[in-house]
């Protein structure tokens, strides 16, 4: 399957995805779950990333049904935690909060502190999504105490940007700020460097606007909508770079921000 990875990170989806089901194929041929699961997966992932949600649904559900020995839990955990993101985006609100408990119960049996901080981030920003921000503070603020832990010092820049929305839902806009602009410092450090790196720049646009630094939010916001088309001009497929800048939320609200800032003033 390596060859699917080198074609995904090349911008080549379509080639990707056939590497990924052909190993599928010859995986369930073979009788080698792990395989087969994993080839799944990476499908899914990828479907997931270019607004395909019915075909990642469906593939990432086949993938959690066959995990079973010899497939690792690990390897379950994170079909569920993608599971969950699937779901969230198609806004099946309970089934994504079951996929999320579920990996975390897992990656705590088996110590695996990271993973376990994964789920806490993905309930945290799902309570965030159902406007329920005192439950996703609480989510959030577990992952935040244990940063300076072995393995969890990654997650600190998502912990702390989801933690400044759940902020903003409640109306408290200095610290929104606050957490949102530490986030941005830790993304500034790496270079921009980050998966999804548009979605920092546009929920700290968001928070910058809500407190009326109107310059700064532009600054951000332009900042969002370029990360979002270099990502785009790796997609060398038309149809699915289409896809991936109307079908995918945050990526649709960045090009619908972008377009009314470009309107010219009456």
């Amino acid at each position: 399957m390596d060859i699917g990875y080198l074609h995904t990170q090349m911008g080549e989806y379509p080639q990707g995805l056939d590497d990924y089901r052909r190993a599928a194929e010859s995986a369930a041929t073979q009788g080698n779950a792990d395989v087969h699961v994993r080839a799944l997966y990476n499908i899914a992932v990828i479907q997931f990333l270019l607004g395909q949600l019915q075909e990642a649904h469906r593939n990432m559900k086949e993938a959690y049904r066959l995990c079973q020995p010899p497939v690792s839990l690990r390897v379950r955990a994170s079909v569920l935690n993608n599971l969950g993101l699937i779901l969230c985006e198609m806004r099946q609100w309970q089934e994504a909060q079951r996929c999320y408990e579920q990996a975390y119960q897992v990656m705590s049996e088996i110590g695996n502190q990271r993973a376990a901080g994964i789920s806490l981030i993905n309930l945290g920003t799902l309570f965030t999504e159902r406007r329920n921000y005192q439950v996703a503070l609480e989510y959030f603020d577990r992952v935040i105490a244990l940063v300076n832990t072995p393995g969890m010092k990654g997650l600190e820049l998502e912990a702390l940007s989801e933690k400044g929305r759940a902020h903003l839902g409640r109306g408290e806009l200095a610290k929104a700020l606050d957490c949102s602009a530490r986030a941005i410092q830790l993304l500034d450090a790496q270079q921009g460097i980050a998966t999804e790196a548009q979605r920092f720049y546009f929920t700290h646009y968001q928070i910058l606007r809500e407190n009326g630094r109107l310059e700064e939010a532009r600054v951000y916001l332009q900042r969002a909508y370029e990360e979002l088309g270099r990502v785009a001009e790796e997609i060398h497929d038309e149809s699915l770079r289409k896809s991936f800048l109307e079908n995918v939320s945050i990526n649709r609200k960045i090009l619908q921000a972008w377009q009314e800032l470009r309107k010219p003033s009456l």
